[in-house]
Formats: C-alpha cells, sequence, structure tokens
C-alpha cells in the first residue's frame, strides 16, 4: 500500500510538471492526499491481515466444519452416568512395530516400535527433545497414521475402532484450554449449563482436589475464571483439567509434558490428584523430569525414534543405560 501512494503521488506530480502548472499549486494536493494517507494506512494494513488470517485458518475451519457436520448429537438431557462411558471400555492397546516418517525427512520420526499398554496401568515415556516422544502419542491417539506396522486397540486395528479408542482418552496438554467462563462450566465443557450433572461435578472436582478451592472462589463453582483461566494458577488450571476429564468419564489419561512448566509445588499437587484417581485409569505420561514418571508401573526410554529401554524405574538404574545417566544428571 505504501508503494502504491508513493507512486502515485510521484505520478501526480510528474503530470502536473509536464503541464506547466506552478509547483505552489501542489502543496494543498499533496498535503490532502498525504492526511489522506495516514488515516487509510492503518486500515488498509489491518484489512490486508485480516485477509492473511483468513487464508492461514481456511483449512483448520475447512476440517472442524466437516467434523462437526459428521457429529451425531445426543439429547444431553437424557443422559445418565453411562452415557459417559463408551460401551467398548478400554481393555488393552498393543503397538507392534511401527515406523513413520514426515513428508520430506530424511530420518523415520519413530522407527519400529513396539509395546502394549493394558488397561490400569500407568505409562512413562521419556527421552531427550526431538527423540520422538510426541509424534508417538499423536500416533497413539489416531492423529497420526503410521506407514509401517499396525496398532490393536482391544485386538482390532485402531483404524476401526477409532471414535470408541478416542471416546475415552482425555488429553492433557502443556498449556490447558479454559474457556473465559464458570468453573462449573469449564469442568463440565460441552454441557449446557442446564444440563450439568451436579453429582458428577462434585466427585470430579473431589478427585482432582479442586473442592477447596471451589469452596474460596466468590461464587463457588459459577465464579467466572477469565480469559484463559487468568484467575487460576498453573497448576490449578491443569487440575481443572483433570476433573472435566474425570466428568467425562474418560478412562485413559494422556498427559503431553503437562506439568513441565510448573513449580515443584503445583507438580506435586497436580500428581497427587493424578495418583488419587489413577487407580482404576490407564495413564500415559510424556515427562522430561523423572519425578514425575518414577512410580510408573512401566517407564519407556525413547532416543532418535526408537525404544531403547523399558522397565519400572528400578530396573531402569538398575541397566545403567540412558535412563540412568539422564537420573544421574538430574541430581
Amino acid at each position: 500500500m505504501e508503494l502504491v501512494i508513493v507512486l502515485f503521488v510521484v505520478l501526480l506530480v510528474m503530470s502536473m510538471l509536464s503541464f506547466q502548472l506552478d509547483p505552489k499549486l501542489l502543496l494543498p494536493t499533496l498535503g490532502m492526499f498525504g492526511i489522506a494517507s495516514l488515516r487509510l494506512l492503518p486500515a488498509s494494513n489491518m484489512l490486508i491481515s485480516s485477509f492473511v488470517q483468513m487464508r492461514f485458518a481456511r483449512d483448520s475451519v475447512s476440517r472442524l466444519f466437516h467434523d462437526i457436520k459428521n457429529i451425531k448429537y445426543k439429547d444431553s438431557k437424557k443422559q445418565n452416568i453411562s452415557s459417559h462411558y463408551c460401551e467398548d471400555t478400554f481393555e488393552s492397546l498393543k503397538i507392534d512395530n511401527i515406523s513413520f516418517r514426515y513428508p520430506n525427512a530424511k530420518t523415520k520420526a519413530i522407527n519400529s516400535v513396539s509395546f502394549e499398554i493394558h488397561s490400569g496401568e500407568s505409562i512413562g515415556i521419556i527421552g531427550p527433545s526431538g527423540s520422538g516422544k510426541t509424534t508417538l502419542i499423536d500416533i497413539l491417539l489416531a492423529l497420526l497414521k503410521p506407514q509401517e506396522g499396525e496398532i490393536l486397540y482391544n485386538s482390532y486395528l485402531l483404524c476401526e475402532k477409532k471414535n470408541n479408542w478416542r471416546s475415552q482418552v482425555a488429553y492433557l496438554p502443556q498449556q490447558v484450554f479454559l474457556i473465559d467462563n464458570s468453573l462449573k462450566l469449564n469442568v463440565a465443557l460441552g454441557d449446557d449449563e442446564s444440563s450439568v450433572n451436579e453429582q458428577h461435578l462434585t466427585a470430579a472436582l473431589k478427585q482432582a482436589r479442586l473442592s477447596e478451592l471451589a469452596d474460596q472462589l466468590p461464587q463457588g463453582v459459577d465464579t467466572l475464571l477469565g480469559e484463559r483461566g487468568i484467575r487460576l494458577s498453573g497448576g490449578q488450571r491443569q487440575r481443572v483439567a483433570l476433573a472435566r476429564a474425570f466428568y467425562h468419564g474418560r478412562n485413559v489419561l494422556v498427559m503431553d509434558e503437562a506439568t513441565s512448566a510448573l513449580d515443584s509445588l503445583s507438580e506435586r499437587q497436580v500428581q497427587g490428584a493424578m495418583d488419587n484417581a489413577s487407580s482404576n485409569r490407564t495413564v500415559i505420561i510424556i515427562a522430561h523430569r523423572l519425578s514425575t514418571i518414577r512410580n510408573a508401573d512401566k517407564i519407556i526410554v525413547i532416543d532418535n525414534g526408537k525404544i531403547v529401554e523399558q522397565g519400572t524405574h528400578q530396573e531402569l538404574l538398575d541397566n545403567q543405560g540412558l535412563y540412568s545417566r539422564q537420573a544421574a544428571a538430574s541430581t
């Protein structure tokens, strides 16, 4: 836009000089165009920026619209406690020799990985940055499809039971998604205020160790949390995400470095809430801190897309491998 305006002014001056007009007559005209340019440039820049954002988000919005159009909504008022649970409950997930390579990448992000996850287990996944941990989780969540190998959900191919699997999984990232609304509606995300089950809500808050916080808030569970949960600490936001998973009856919790940005006290509070509710749930944890996964039933160590070690915390320490060296470096 600036280039267009400059070229316009130059052409205007040259055309007026070619007609041998008095240069003094140009000053009012140039002043008028200068003032108009100052007023129009911010608006035009905002308009161009908006078009760029629309083009950037077009594919995402198109995918989201397609997914929403294919969802079959049920009458929430007719739902009971069993409606929060999938009829086909999770029993096992078998990862059999899977490999995945990103487009135009020279090496595989995941290379011949095999292990099993059973109901009620806690699985820790650890490894250096760039080792393939997040890619593996994306594959387990059926967001990415491996080019080699297969994943079996309850002895069925995961691609055939994708919706059943996802209906039982709660994904907890490092940055929790919270809306500018009440604590109640953030926990019961997806339910209308009139259809929130108060009994489920109370139980979920208790499991996530948020009952005390709810009692301290000015309007209790109806207190607005602010944009992105600004009124809460990092640990409290993570526990709201846990309460959301408990409210919707998710049997599998996937934590993708959910506590990496928290201080030690907040991490212990979140870990306490996890331990409080993990007795009958399957938990998959990606972590950099060994303290987060040391109590896991099985720890999987990934390096360069491959599993280099797996076992309990003590077994891996005794192996004197990558896990042991990382443990020694962190002490």
